[in-house]
């Protein structure tokens, strides 16, 4: 995920409130250690457990819980997770709103206990809101009325909604109640300590005032969300004392620890293990943790930070340094920051909306660099939203078009108050903007806000995360550029009630609505944020038109993990495509939607539909819901080639990012990337390991090994001998590896084919298991130490164990005395690796055979056995190591000829029954502990291992709302510089909205300058094509002549397509064979050439140059006076249309 680069006085700010801010936040996935657990019989600790506060009941993750919101968990933590699980929220608003259905959307997904809707018998509640100009809340409706079977509107709205979010999440509780029974049943809601909250939304300022003061008779927390038109408030109030226990949800790091020094002025100085950086700063709270995994009981203080690897400590209380730093060397491998908790007061409603007006900056959370810091505006704007309430409590209504000026006089008397005359004309302009369609509601608004009032209410029942703290305001008035003034569009006061979009048309006009109906657009991804776009799409109409068109595409079918974040999604689509799922579900809110769906790859140019016809005639916008950097920069090169937009979007937990890609004006998606994740040394995962990745990428990369290359090499060997001698490939097989290497290849196939064979073999994979771990876990360890004793120095003469060398422990199967809880640990995590791994041989050596010689996969294990076996399998795997394993070439060709395959195991992260999570854990965990590094549970073993990216709803409505808003800027043609590029964080939060960079401008030949949005266009003539083609000599001399024409003369020194060179003067300069060739045929051999190196068949490639219309070379040139090399952009070449 991308941090928006920025430009000018904003790049400045940006930096310094990322740094301020966002101090431990990661844009990487994996570039945080887990939190370590200390030995225990309760072998299943959750992972997080302390995100949010200290341990408590809420623990574990309930087993229904896990897979469904697995990747929440790994966002909020186990304990957060809990108390959102057991949480009630009470939701006060138009059931028929859009913003309504947008926060209850967010909770009912994000697993809520229960959901308590108030109905309000207010005529000021109900003048408030005008539903007819509510474009997202008429799909809701539409929607839920399809999916509830109730199309001729038979159910009131209320019941409508209640309905709808119990088929979003059955597990859901959905109640509703008058809001004046309110202070006697909720008495009956509380559950435990947790926190209670109650979202008021779109609700009039004197609605919300009384729910406020409601809420602090009742001890509730209170929020309230409200958007009109372009603009949005939130306001939190918490009450007196909200106690912050995580304010960030980010996993401090677990740093290795290479030694702390004493200096001689009695200060403790900490180093890390080289190349390791820390995450402290000056006045955080460390702890250290030990190499067995218990927590060392010393808490410190960072004094000092000097470099990303050193900084300076004290000890709270009466130490002996010495002993301290004595200790602390022998024991500890890592250290932590520990979280504080943090206190916030709020203020009630009734006097924080007077500071506010009055511009206490104290009572504001920063949101839009440009807009935010503008007290003026700030002014304006809360002034204009109380105004708004004002006006519908003296008339009864909203304000039309017309009666602009009388909501913009009771706006005046109130900001003469506050502003300074020579302040008057700005405010003036930003009243204007919010009387601009301030009766109607923007579909990017609404999602937006209704993300934020969901995470704020799940930040006020967990504790987890920074409230807003305490007023929000964001706007995207820049989409109101260029709109005609109100007197001259389409007239809001007269609602036809079969437009499909009032709204939008009430506030941005009728051009912007036919244009978007016409809009192409393709969506890139029909995950999480693909179901929140296509969504927005349909509320905004986009592509109801005759000319209009929506293509989605995603290859990935839906699993049960999905549906906490992708709403589209119910458990019957569990197994089906993501996209057809989602195109039929999408369709019950705009019918008038034209979409094709597809399930293909967008890499794959040759056997997809997304070809060059395609890309040319059927795309005006991309928008991107895509989960890797492979396919973005793919999507990204499509766009630069055929010149088209694009917006592209990701999450990670609760930060998102948005950049928008502007055609001629703004750089490109590739033309900035994040550093490259720092890879794991060879030599540190096979000998030396430090950290818990270490170790679980170790267990990662056995199970790959031992059920996948493994099977496939024998599978290979059995095909191989159809047509040769053993002998032949046995000796084919030596010559390609050392002689252990080899021979050790040769005695796995043999154990392989021989267990295939055996009539008994669930107890010789049993056997085979126990020796694994012997070798594994006890020989390897001891082997290592023989070769490097304990004592031992490196060459120059330092001790060989030290720094991020750790010696290994050699552990057995051995019956644990009482009160050893780490023997236990082993002991325990030693049958489970032997359980798993047989259970996983089984399966690889008995699934392709005939159905009559299948075995049940769970191997039932008497521990007793395994126990015994453990303790006496030294001596076989003495014998095994030394290949002292019978090679006899006829047995070992009898073997394979059984007409037999083994069955190569892919990992699997989300099955817990298949055992492939448990067989990495125990893995990695023994390996962690015999290198004195802190274990953790399968939770965690689980996100490293399969790459898991946590990810929660409110990120992923909040992008893709910001996605849509970009499309439509996109459709208006708005200029660059009102573009935003975002990066958010609701847990802190965080929101920086910059403007695109534009395109950088390279210099070329003769002064001139382009961009990577510029070609030559070199096109084939019909003598060429009846040729066979242009030939690479024709081609170079045409672009040697109109590169000359505009000034020195030049000679083409290269050309390339992609990595392949094609022609270089040096060497090609005169060999008829390649100059003589034509351009097409030289293309072709060159990629068929690369499809055998990388061994794709012909239905495999990637690209069919006899389909593509043109092609883009990178040309190298130099100018023939001066012999300087200049850049060229690249050379298009339009192939001849027959």
């Amino acid at each position: 995920m991308k941090i928006p680069r920025a430009s000018g006085w904003s790049s400045l700010l940006l930096l310094i409130l990322l740094q301020c801010c966002c101090r431990h936040v990661s844009c990487r996935p994996f570039s945080r250690t887990p939190q370590a657990i200390p030995y225990s019989s309760e072998l299943q600790y959750r992972r997080m457990d302390w995100r949010g506060g200290s341990q408590d009941n809420h623990r574990h993750v309930a087993g229904n819980d896990e897979e469904r919101y697995s990747r929440q968990v790994y966002a909020l933590g186990a304990r957060a997770h809990g108390l959102i699980r057991s949480a009630t929220i009470i939701l006060d608003g138009p059931p028929e709103s859009g913003l309504m259905y947008e926060t209850a959307k967010n909770l009912a997904l994000s697993g809520v206990h229960r959901i308590l809707l108030l109905e309000s018998d207010s005529s000021v509640d109900a003048a408030y809101f005008e539903g007819s100009l509510d474009d997202l809340g008429r799909a809701f409706v539409r929607a839920a009325r399809n999916e509830l079977n109730d199309a001729r509107g038979e159910m009131d709205t209320m019941q409508l909604l209640k309905e709808y979010i119990q088929k979003l999440n059955p597990s859901v509780a959905v109640h509703v109640i008058t809001r004046e029974s309110l202070s006697t049943e909720i008495e009956t809601f509380r559950r435990n300590d947790n926190k209670l909250i109650l979202v008021a939304l779109d609700r009039p300022l004197s609605t919300q005032l009384a729910l406020n003061n409601k809420c602090r008779q009742l001890d509730l927390a209170f929020c309230s969300a409200d958007t009109a038109g372009v603009f949005g408030l939130v306001f939190c109030d918490f009450g007196n004392d909200f106690v912050v226990h995580d304010a960030d949800g980010e996993t401090p790091l677990a740093t290795p620890v290479d030694k702390l020094v004493l200096g001689d002025d009695n200060v403790l100085m900490v180093h890390c293990v080289n190349g390791e950086k820390h995450d402290v700063s000056k006045g955080d709270i460390i702890q250290f943790k030990c190499r067995d995994g218990s927590i060392a009981e010393d808490v410190f203080r960072v004094e000092k930070v000097y470099t990303p690897f050193r900084f300076q400590i004290s000890v709270d209380g009466q130490h002996d340094l010495n002993e301290v730093c004595a200790r602390i060397n022998q024991q500890a491998a890592t250290f932590s920051r520990i979280k504080q908790p943090q206190t916030l007061h709020f203020s009630p409603l009734s006097d924080a909306i007077a500071k506010a007006i009055d511009n206490n900056d104290s009572l504001f959370t920063a949101c839009d660099l440009e807009k935010s810091f503008d007290k003026v505006r700030r002014s304006a704007l809360i002034t204009a939203f109380h105004a708004l309430s004002v006006f519908v409590e003296k008339n009864g209504r909203l304000p039309k078009n017309k009666e602009q000026k009388r909501l913009w006089k009771l706006m005046q008397l109130t900001l003469s108050k506050h502003i300074s005359e020579s302040d008057n004309k700005r405010a003036k302009r930003h009243c204007k903007h919010f009387v601009r369609g301030c009766s109607a509601k923007f579909v990017p608004m609404q999602a937006v806000f209704g993300a934020i009032a969901a995470q704020e209410a799940l930040k006020a029942v967990s504790g987890l995360y920074c409230p807003v703290h305490q007023f929000l305001l964001y706007d995207c008035d820049e989409v109101l550029h260029g709109v005609p003034k109100m007197d001259d569009h389409d007239n809001a006061d007269e609602i036809d009630v079969q437009d499909n979009v009032p709204g939008l048309r009430a506030i941005l006009g009728s051009v912007l609505v036919k244009k978007l109906a016409s809009q192409n657009v393709f969506v890139v991804g029909a995950g999480a944020i693909g179901c929140e776009i296509l969504k927005n799409l349909a509320a905004l109409g986009v592509a109801t038109g005759a000319k209009g068109r929506i293509h989605v595409t995603d290859m990935d079918t839906i699993e049960k993990s999905n549906l906490s974040r992708q709403f589209l999604f119910r458990d019957a689509d569990i197994g089906n495509f993501k996209s057809a799922a989602a195109h039929q579900a999408v369709m019950q809110f705009n019918p008038r939607m034209k979409i094709d769906s597809h399930s293909s790859k967008v890499g794959d140019l040759t056997h997809s539909p997304f070809h060059e016809d395609f890309w040319s005639t059927k795309v005006d916008v991309v928008l991107n819901a895509l989960d890797n950097v492979e396919a973005r920069l793919f999507i990204d090169r499509q766009c630069v080639a055929y010149q088209k937009a694009l917006v592209d979007s990701g999450t990670l937990g609760s930060k998102g990012n948005v950049q928008v890609v502007v055609p001629h004006q703004s750089e490109s998606y590739a033309s900035s990337a994040d550093p490259p994740e720092q890879a794991i040394p060879v030599c540190t995962l096979k000998n030396f390991p430090y950290s818990i990745s270490h170790t679980i990428q170790w267990g990662r990369d056995l199970f790959d090994g031992l059920f996948q290359v493994r099977p496939k090499r024998a599978n290979t060997f059995i095909e191989e001998l159809k047509h040769r001698q053993v002998t032949d490939l046995v000796e084919s097989l030596l010559a390609d590896h050392d002689t252990e290497s080899g021979q050790v290849i040769l005695s796995e196939l043999q154990e392989d084919l021989s267990d295939v064979a055996d009539v008994n073999a669930p107890m010789a994979c049993l056997n085979w298991a126990m020796q694994l771990a012997h070798e594994m876990y006890y020989q390897s360890a001891l082997d290592l130490i023989v070769k490097h004793p304990l004592d031992s120095v490196d060459e120059d003469g330092e001790p060989f164990w030290t720094g991020i060398r750790r010696p290994p422990m050699p552990m057995l199967y051995r019956e644990a005395v009482e009160d050893d809880d780490k023997q236990s640990y082993v002991n325990a995590n030693l049958i489970q690796f032997v359980k798993a791994a047989a259970r996983l041989r089984l399966k690889m050596i008995r699934s392709n055979q005939p159905s009559s010689h299948k075995a049940e996969y769970n191997i039932t294990v008497d521990e007793t056995v395994v126990k015994h076996g453990l303790q006496s399998t030294g001596e076989t795997c003495l014998k095994r190591r030394a290949g002292l394993i019978d090679l006899a070439p006829n047995e070992l060709q009898a073997l394979a000829l059984r007409n037999t395959s083994l069955h190569a195991i892919d990992f699997e992260k989300d099955d817990d029954s298949n055992g492939h999570v448990e067989f990495v854990t125990a893995a990695s965990n023994l390996r962690a502990i015999s290198y004195g590094i802190p274990p953790v549970d399968s939770m965690e073993t689980r996100r490293i291992a399969g790459s898991i990216v946590p990810a929660m709803i409110t990120t992923t409505a909040f992008v893709a709302a910001l996605s849509c808003l970009e499309l439509i800027k996109l459709t208006q043609n708005t200029p660059l510089r009102l573009h935003r590029n975002a990066f958010v964080n609701l847990a802190l939060p965080f929101f920086a909205f910059t403007s695109p960079l534009p395109a950088e401008e390279i210099s070329g030949l003769n002064g001139n300058t382009f961009t990577i949005w510029d070609r030559l266009l070199i096109t084939e003539k019909k003598k060429d094509a009846n040729k066979g083609g242009l030939s690479i000599r024709t081609l170079i001399r045409r672009l040697e002549r109109q590169l000359s024409e505009s000034g020195n003369s030049v000679v083409v020194t290269s050309l390339s397509i992609g990595e392949f060179m094609l022609y270089a003067n040096y060497l090609h300069e005169n060999d008829a064979d390649v100059l003589d060739c034509n351009l097409w045929d030289h293309i072709k051999n060159a990629l068929t050439l690369d499809d055998e190196f990388q061994g794709r068949t012909t239905e495999e490639s990637s690209v069919n140059i006899d389909c593509e219309r043109y092609v883009d070379l990178s040309v190298s040139v130099e100018e023939s006076a001066t012999n300087i090399e200049v850049e060229l952009p690249p050379i298009r070449v339009q192939r001849y249309a027959i």
